[in-house]
């Protein structure tokens, strides 16, 4: 049994807490010959690692100190007429100031999405010509491990959130939850052609047309695309997009919310701040999948030579 797999068996509130993750160290120690020695490592990188939070190298100062919407009330058609509103009513651009430790001269503009599902969030303005180098990095960087795809995506949308402040750049999270259809090319197994959530990283792009929120998704496409053109892609019918949940969050934010609804920044300061317990789980989750596209990349050359190619 893989660590992670295991993981969302136990119910976790908006960051792991000491107790919840001791709570399954223990069940792994309880269980030790169903789990690798790595996955017993992980399970106590994991205990020691939940309740430590690492200040952002780009706070945000103005993000709203306000409870979000609640992801249960956002489904597909009002999240649009949401999204629709708050980017033709945008305030003045801030401007993105990294502090000292961060590359200098790096500024981007900032914009306030408002009402989303973690509250009022700032998220970095790039041009279009910005927008599309990221992604080419993106999708190039090895650590992603976009040929396998089935699942990660939020260890991939985590790390990447990391990289990018670094940059100073602050992306948020783009989340679709609902019946979701992977196309036919980008399945890495056959049988296994939906995902019951995705998530990718969304930063605003500068467009002839005005400002547009643009995901970043290499797992789907080879390009920046706006947020409609993606959630699309995964809803292939009426029904699915009636029964879906879509719904922004920032950046700290590692996975989906099913129903629930973050807490302030006011009630919870450590809201805004990046939990150690959720890098360690992105980056294990991220070396399992490079172990895994390894592995079907073994499968395909050993099938080509099979077929005589």
């Amino acid at each position: 049994m893989y660590v992670l797999l295991f993981l969302f068996s136990f119910h976790f509130s908006w960051a792991i807490t000491p107790e919840e993750a001791c709570q399954f160290k223990e069940a792994v120690q309880a269980a030790p010959d169903d789990f690798s020695s790595r996955d017993r490592m992980m399970a106590e990188e994991l205990c020691s690692a939940a309740g430590h939070y690492e200040e952002p190298l780009l706070p945000d100062q103005n993000a709203s100190k306000k409870v979000g919407t609640s992801a249960a009330m956002t489904d597909y058609s009002e999240f649009y007429q949401s999204l629709s509103k708050s980017l033709n009513s945008l305030n003045k651009p801030e401007i993105c100031d990294p502090k000292e430790n961060a590359p200098k001269g790096v500024v981007y503009p900032t914009m306030t999405l408002a009402k989303t599902a973690a509250g009022n969030i700032p998220v970095s303005v790039l041009t279009e010509d910005e927008a599309k180098k990221i992604f080419s990095e993106f999708s190039k960087d090895e650590r992603y491990a976009f040929g396998a795809t089935q699942n990660g995506c939020y260890a991939r949308a985590h790390i990447f959130a990391q990289q990018m402040e670094k940059k100073g750049i602050r992306v948020a999270k783009m989340f679709l939850e609902g019946e979701l259809i992977i196309p036919e090319e980008k399945r890495q197994y056959p049988e296994n052609y939906m995902w019951n959530y995705h998530v990718a990283p969304v930063v605003a792009v500068q467009t002839k047309k005005g400002i547009e929120l643009h995901v970043l998704d290499p797992a789907l496409y080879d390009k920046p695309v706006p947020v409609k053109q993606w959630t699309d892609k995964l809803l292939t019918t009426p029904q699915a997009k009636k029964e879906a949940l879509a719904y922004i969050t920032d950046r700290f934010n590692l996975g989906p919310l099913r129903g629930e609804t973050l807490p302030s920044a006011k009630n919870e300061p450590n809201r805004l701040k990046w939990h150690a317990a959720d890098t360690v789980q992105s980056e294990q989750e991220l070396e399992a999948r490079r172990e895994e596209q390894s592995m079907l990349a073994y499968e395909r050359e050993q099938l080509k030579r099979e077929k005589g190619l």
